[in-house]
This record gives structure tokens, C-alpha cells and sequence, in this order.
């Protein structure tokens, strides 16, 4: 009996350890998240004004700001879309006494 409790306490620790790394897999790629949010902001396609002497806006700038924009975004989608996948999945297959309630 003390052989099956001590077996099952080992099977438990090796599941909470991984789910530790995983948990803090899932942090890593946050960061990595943030950070790219944080460069695409700071990214002189936001930070640079488009008007011409005028005050006016020239069209042809805004729109490739625009491009430009949506371009360095692309990649930060990505990389929601799958964090959000890995979230779901550590969700779905969170133990029955895991609490999930506030993650969904």
C-alpha cells in the first residue's frame, strides 16, 4: 500500500513539474508577445507624422503606413493565435480539480 501511495506521489510530482514548465512556457511566449507589441509601437511608422507643409495628410503615405503597419502586425497575430491555442489546450486538459473558471 505504502509502495502504490509513494508510486502515485512520484506520478503526481512529475505531472506538477510538468505543468510548471509549461505554465512558464506559456509566460516566455507572453513576454514574447508584449515585446513585439512594444517594438511595433514604437515603430516609426506610428511615431513619424504623415501630414505635408500644408497640415494635410498626403494619402499615398498614410496608405503605406498602413501597409507597413499591418505588415509588423502579421507576425504578432501569429503569435496570439498560438499562444491562445497552447492556452486552450492546457485548459482543456487541466485536471478535474483544476479551477479553469477565470482562463476561459
Amino acid at each position: 500500500l505504502a509502495a502504490r501511495a509513494g508510486k502515485r506521489l512520484a506520478q503526481r510530482e512529475k505531472k506538477l513539474a510538468e505543468t510548471e514548465d509549461e505554465i512558464a512556457k506559456l509566460q516566455e511566449e507572453a513576454d514574447d508577445i508584449v515585446d513585439s507589441l512594444r517594438a511595433v509601437a514604437a515603430n516609426e511608422v506610428l511615431t513619424t507624422p504623415s501630414s505635408t507643409g500644408s497640415g494635410q495628410q498626403d494619402p499615398k503615405v498614410v496608405a503605406e503606413k498602413v501597409r507597413q503597419l499591418k505588415d509588423a502586425l502579421k507576425p504578432v497575430g501569429e503569435k496570439m493565435d498560438s499562444f491562445n491555442s497552447d492556452c486552450k489546450l492546457m485548459i482543456k486538459t487541466a485536471g478535474p480539480e483544476a479551477d479553469t473558471k477565470e482562463l476561459d
